[in-house]
Parts: structure tokens; sequence; C-alpha cells
């Protein structure tokens, strides 16, 4: 079923017992810490954490309001492993009466290099007051490992008027950063050789009318960068690769199968290799497949199923060492007069390929609603996060399970994450909410420890409505 607008209502008959219980914690992981600090309302935020798992850092951005305007500013903190440093300012604008360009920062992106050195990238859109052109940049600021950021820099700046979207952003040896560019129907890339160096010019690498999704980013473990995407719905899959000592880009090529519609084309890199996900659009089950990448020419190896029950969403896929690990949703969706679709429930189901026998584990509890799963892989585990809002309750909650070497370990809840609220998609689009970039929930992994950061809301009093707080944890098995 295409479902075009969905009204969050969980619609269950009779109160069922067992929704959601206290949070509860496990050994693996640390109790979750407010790292945001009083008086931001944190509206967007990006992390990492390099291979190793040794250094780690997050981005976030958000309002200051205050009696003449309101501030947004832009933070970073970086520490070792799974703690965090003291913050660091990266920008700031001001927009309100008296400023002359009201100003916003979006497109958050951040990496950390195998050697600990991190980039933070964004987009800045500034407008002249009554009506003046809209100008927008790319703007990035990068830190040496074991230093402090140095002042921002302009790595793009469009023509007026024009549109730029930042989809994603890697750090790579020696320098190596890069940036993953939506400008109109075009896929391009900013790529810069060396930490003092600069970005070269925009390289187009694809395009097309319209792409259902951002495109995205990957770094596989040999150092090969992968761009993906499709360029709409029922299209292919494309895939392009920055080999480790090269400056551009090779030709873009399909990945998938000529003649099978896809939806979702996504890169996907970790401690097991690199390679495409994506999902069947036109099939009656939309299976999730995935194609490794197989040298650093940019060669794949052939499709394969790695989820045969995927009803709708993107493909969540998680690469250790030890094989694939797959996650996706279910909705149960009511369709009433007038053409308004209502979603009952969503189930989140997953897999571990090198689980013998395990076959599909159902990861949530009913009647709830599954919600913006996130995944990432560990050397010998995959990580699958998500929030689930329970049946007659307000508070959706975060969870986290894992699929280890012998089996999956019990699930932990960490936390409530505030009201239902727009941020939790009371109406929403199912397929907006499987849209990679923008999310309240993240996962950085290495190949030993891992990150999971969200956003909570707290609904205010008079006009601020919600304010937001980036809380991070920690897991180790």
């Amino acid at each position: 079923m295409h479902v075009r607008r969905c009204t969050v209502a969980l619609l269950a008959a009779t109160v069922l017992a067992g929704s959601a219980a206290a949070p509860t914690a496990s050994a693996a992981v640390t109790p979750p810490r407010t790292v945001s600090g009083a008086g931001l309302s944190v509206q967007h935020f990006a992390l990492a954490m390099n291979p190793s798992g040794e250094r780690s850092a997050v981005a976030y951005e958000g309002l200051v309001r205050g009696s003449r305007g309101r501030r947004t500013q832009l933070f970073a903190r970086v520490g070792r492993s799974r703690s965090l440093g003291p913050r660091q300012e990266l920008d700031e604008l001001r927009s309100g009466p008296g400023v002359r360009a009201q100003g916003a920062i979006s497109d958050v992106r951040i990496a950390v290099a195998p050697d600990g050195a991190v980039v933070v990238a964004w987009v800045v859109t500034t407008v002249e007051r009554r009506n003046g052109p809209v100008q927008r940049s790319v703007r990035y600021a990068g830190a040496p490992a074991n230093g402090r950021f140095g002042r921002a820099q302009t790595a793009l700046q469009p023509p007026r008027n024009s549109t730029v979207g930042l989809a994603g952003l890697v750090t790579g040896r020696g320098g190596l950063a890069v940036v993953l560019l939506e400008r109109g129907n075009r896929v391009e890339v900013l790529v810069r050789r060396g930490a003092r160096a600069r970005f070269a010019k925009p390289q187009r690498i694809g395009g097309g009318t319209a792409f259902e999704a951002p495109p995205s980013l990957a770094l596989s473990p040999g150092g090969v960068v992968v761009a993906a995407w499709t360029e709409q719905r029922d299209t292919t899959a494309h895939a392009a690769v920055l080999r480790r000592s090269g400056r551009r880009f090779g030709t873009a090529r399909m990945v998938s199968p000529a003649r099978e519609p896809t939806a979702f084309g996504r890169a996907v890199a970790g401690p097991g290799g690199a390679g495409v996900a994506w999902k069947l659009s036109a099939s009656p089950s939309r299976l999730t497949r995935f194609a490794r990448l197989r040298s650093a020419t940019g060669t794949f190896a052939p499709a394969v199923t790695v989820a045969d029950d995927n009803l709708s969403g993107a493909p969540h896929v998680a690469l250790p060492r030890l094989g694939i690990g797959t996650a996706w949703r279910q909705y149960e969706v009511v369709t009433e007069p007038g053409d308004n679709d209502f979603l009952r429930n969503s189930r989140l189901f997953a897999t571990a390929s090198w689980l013998a026998g395990a076959g599909r584990k159902s990861l949530s509890q009913l009647p709830a609603l599954a919600l913006r799963p996130a995944l990432a892989a560990l050397s010998d585990r995959a990580l699958i996060a998500w929030e689930e809002a329970p049946a007659y309750e307000d508070s959706p909650r975060v969870r986290l399970a894992v699929a280890g070497p012998d089996g999956w370990e019990p699930t932990a809840t960490l936390a409530p994450v505030g009201p239902v609220s727009p941020r939790t998609r009371p109406e929403t689009s199912i397929l907006g909410d499987e849209r990679p970039g923008g999310a309240d929930l993240a996962i950085a992994a290495g190949h030993r420890d891992a990150l999971l950061a969200f956003l909570t809301f707290t609904q205010t009093e008079g006009d601020d409505g919600l304010v937001g707080a980036l809380h991070v944890a920690g897991y180790r098995p």
C-alpha cells in the first residue's frame, strides 16, 4: 500500500497491558547523560566515531531565544572513546530586530578520521531583510587529533537563490575529507586532500529529475569512499567510488540489476566492508537487497537479498565482520473515507546472517509505533536503536538491541524522549520518517565501542514550544 500521509493513531480496541516498562539498563550500556547544556534548544545533531573507537565527536545546532531576537549556535564536543570533552563553538547567527541578515544553520554533519582528526560541515542560509536574495554556503571546521577546532571556513558558496543540501561527510587518512552535496537534481562532491588543503571545485557524479531520498556516503575499511543514490522511485541504484589515493570519483555505475525497480539506495560501511543497500519498490514484499563493494576500482558483487520481508521504509543495514545485520519495519495501516490513512502500529524486525537458524527477530512491543531505527556495527556485533511509542502513553522511549556472536542480547530501554510532538511524528509521512539525515537518534561505532545519541523534548509554557536537549549513552560489550 502506498501511504501518502498518516496520522499517528494507536487504535487498539481495548487497553492492553504490557506496553513499555520503566527504563531498564544493560550492563553494557552507560546511563544517558545530557551533553548540550542549559539555555540551548537543540534542533539537529550529528555523531561520529573513528574506526578504532578511540575518538568520538558530536556536533549540535540549536536556538537561544532572547528579548532582542534569537541566536542560532553550532557547537562540537570531542573526546576519547565514549566520553566527550568541553563544547567548542563553531558558528553563530543572529535573527530578530536590528539584524540586517536573518540566518539559519542546517545539514550538520561530522566525521572522525582514523588518526582522530575531526571535521564538521554545515550549511548556512542568510536572507537579507525585506525579501532580499537568499545566500547559501557550505562551511566547515577541523580539529587535529587531540587539538581544538580552527576557525570556520567556506567550502562552497553557490550563486544567490540557488539551493544546496549537505547529504554526507567522511574523513580518511592523510587529511582526506569528502562532502556529498545535493544541488537541485545533481549529486556532487567536494574533495579535500590534506588537513591544511582547501576543498577542490565540485565534481558532479550523478543526477536525475528528482530524488526520493538524499544521496548518501560511506567510507570502507580500506579507505575507499562510496557514494550511492537512486534518482527516484522505481529506478536503479547508482554508486560512484573514490579510491584511497585518488582525487576524483570514478564514473557512476548501476549497482542494482537494470530491470529491478528500487528505492532508497544507500551507501553502507562497517568493520565488515562496504556496499550499497536498497529496497525493491515494485515487489509485493519489497525485499531488502545489498551489493558488496568488491574492489577499490568500484566493482560490486552481485546483489543478494538480506531481508525477505520489508513492507515499507528504507533499508537499514550494519556490516560487522561476522556478516550482515538488517532491520526493517512493518506497518499496519487503516484507510478510512476521505483518503485518510491511519497508522495503527509499526513493528521493528531484524535479522543477523551469522546466527544460523535464528530467523527474524521481533524487537518492538505491541501495540506501539517503532520510529526511526538506526544501525551500526562493531567488529562482532550489530547494534539497532529505535524510538518506541507505546499505546496510550505520551512518551516514546529509546531502545537498543544487540545481535552478538552467540545470539541476541537483552534489549535495553534507555529513556523517555519527551511528549508526543511534531518531532515525534503525530502527523507524518511514512516515507519521510525513513529519509536519512536530520534524525533524532543516531549510533556511531568503532571496532569495540559505540556511542548512541538522541534528542528529548520538553513542552514549555508560552511561545517557546518544545525545547530540545541532546543526550548520549555509551555501549561496550
